[in-house]
């Protein structure tokens, strides 16, 4: 089925993020392969945008050995569109990293609170004053469970 086929841009574009991470970690393809317990042909066609399928559950285990985002990677493939990226992509930008760099203390409840007051913000075009209130209200007490 050719819509499970993962565009070749976006293959291409994941290819050059696992290369520059390899290469960040100072890996060969190999050690790379037996890191994430894959074989180096597989991983080979990744790195050369040749896998045409790719499944997410792979790149969840590639983005965990090499300490990358698998969200980040989902968006490079297609997996993820902007649209359901938007917080995420804010976090990012606050945190001032890159996917291959460490993540800096970001209070996700702030961005929220920042989005619920924000007249521009599509995330809450549809709630009511009120219903804004009640996410408030549960994310504080999300935060009182950590305690």
């Amino acid at each position: 089925m050719d819509e499970y086929i993962v565009p070749e841009a976006n293959r291409l574009k994941l290819a050059n993020c696992l290369i520059e991470k390899r290469k960040e970690l100072h890996l060969g393809l190999n050690q790379v392969s037996l890191k994430l317990n894959i074989t180096s042909s597989l991983y080979s066609r990744l790195e050369n945008g040749k896998l045409l399928k790719i499944n997410p559950f792979l790149i969840q285990k590639i983005a965990k050995g090499l300490k990358l985002d698998y969200k980040e990677l989902y968006k490079i493939i297609g997996y993820l569109k902007d649209e359901d990226f938007k917080i995420y992509e804010e976090y990012n930008h606050l945190s001032k990293n890159n996917i291959c760099g460490n993540k800096g203390n970001i209070n996700l409840g702030e961005i929220i609170n920042s989005k619920l007051d924000s007249k521009e913000s599509d995330l809450t075009d549809d709630l009511t004053d009120s219903e804004k209130e009640q996410v408030r209200t549960f994310i504080n007490f999300l935060k009182s469970q950590k305690k």
